[in-house]
C-alpha cells in the first residue's frame, strides 16, 4: 500500500469495484453491475432454464461483492491490531461471482465441460434435487443420502429397484443421466400436504414453499405464520435503502 501508507501505517482501504483496479485497462476503467459481474463470470450461463440463461435474483453479485470486501476489510482489521501494518484490498465483483460459480467454470476451463442448466428449478445432474410442482403447490427437496433414498422408493413404489445394480445397496444420489430410474422417480405425482416426507423419520431435506399471500392471511387470522424472523434485524431508512 504505497497511498497514505507512510503517513497511516494502520489505515486499510477496501476498493470495491466490476474489474478490479488493476489488470487489463480495457476493462478496469468500466463500470459494472450486478448482472455484468455474474455475465462476465461465467456465473449467469449457469443459472436460469434449459431454453435460456437468466441473472440470479436478488443482485446477487452486489451482495455477494458487497460480503467479499467487508469480510476482507475485517481480516485486515484484524491484522492492523496483531501487526500494526494496514492493508489495501483489491475487490473485483467478476472474481467474487466466479469463486461463488464453484467448480463448474473450472471444468469449462480446463477440459470444455458446459454443465447442462436447470430444467423448471430441477437439479441438472441429480433426480429429485430441486423444485418440484404438485397438484397444490410447489415442494422443494435434496433427495440426498442412504435414508431418505430407502424412504422415497418405498413411498413412491419402487423398492424392488434397491439393491440392484441401477441402485446398488448404499446409493447417495440418483443421476437423472446414468440411472435408468431417474425418470421414474420425478414422474410421480402427489399433493403438498400429504407428502409422507413431512414425516420426519427419513430425515428429508424438504419443504413446501411458503406462499406470500399466506401472510395476509395470517395478519386477518390472527396465526402466526410458520417462518422465523432474521437474525439480522435492519430498518429502511428515508432512502428508501435497508440499514442494520
Amino acid at each position: 500500500m504505497t497511498c497514505c501508507g507512510n503517513t497511516t501505517p494502520k489505515l486499510v482501504i477496501a476498493h470495491l469495484s466490476g474489474f478490479g483496479q488493476y489488470g487489463t485497462e480495457e476493462y478496469t476503467n468500466l463500470p459494472a453491475y450486478n448482472t455484468i459481474a455474474q455475465a462476465f463470470s461465467g456465473y449467469l450461463i449457469q443459472n436460469g432454464d434449459v431454453d435460456q440463461p437468466m441473472p440470479a435474483f436478488p443482485y446477487t453479485a452486489d451482495y455477494f461483492s458487497g460480503m467479499t470486501a467487508t469480510t476482507a476489510a475485517l481480516a485486515a482489521l484484524h491484522r492492523v491490531r496483531e501487526t500494526g501494518k494496514g492493508e489495501s484490498i483489491d475487490v473485483a465483483m467478476y472474481e467474487v461471482m466466479l469463486r461463488m460459480g464453484q467448480y463448474f467454470m473450472m471444468d469449462y476451463f480446463n477440459g470444455g465441460e458446459i454443465c447442462p442448466r436447470m430444467t423448471k428449478g430441477k437439479d441438472p445432474y441429480y433426480a429429485g434435487c430441486g423444485l418440484y410442482k404438485c397438484a397444490d403447490g410447489y415442494i422443494v427437496m435434496e433427495l440426498v443420502g442412504i435414508t431418505q433414498i430407502n424412504e422415497c422408493f418405498k413411498d413412491i413404489g419402487l423398492a424392488h429397484i434397491l439393491g440392484t445394480p441401477d441402485v446398488p445397496e448404499g446409493t447417495q444420489l440418483i443421476h437423472r443421466v446414468e440411472c435408468p430410474y431417474g425418470p421414474l422417480v420425478e414422474g410421480k405425482t402427489g399433493c403438498v400436504a400429504g407428502d409422507p416426507f413431512h414425516r420426519r423419520r427419513a430425515g428429508a431435506f424438504r419443504r413446501a414453499e411458503y406462499r406470500l399471500r399466506e401472510s395476509a392471511d395470517h395478519s386477518r387470522t390472527g396465526k402466526q405464520p410458520a417462518v422465523r424472523r432474521p437474525r439480522i434485524h435492519y430498518r429502511v431508512a428515508h432512502d428508501g435503502w435497508p440499514h442494520l
